[in-house]
């Protein structure tokens, strides 16, 4: 069974830079404390947390 979820917050940043650190591995990383693994692509695979977390990378809308 697949499960599903929104989240909104507000950060003290602008989009394009959260969006772009979200998906960047490392900088993901760095601001969770936890290894991210990420294909940025739309459609691409991404992981975090030691795969407690994983899903598809999608189009932004």
């Amino acid at each position: 069974m697949t499960e599903s979820f929104e989240l909104s917050e507000v950060f003290p940043v602008g989009r394009k830079e959260l969006y772009l650190a979200w998906l960047d591995s490392k900088k993901h990383g760095e601001f969770t404390g936890a290894e991210a693994v990420i294909d940025p692509a739309v459609g691409g695979r991404f992981t975090a947390w030691d795969g407690y977390i994983e899903g598809t990378t999608e189009e932004p809308s």
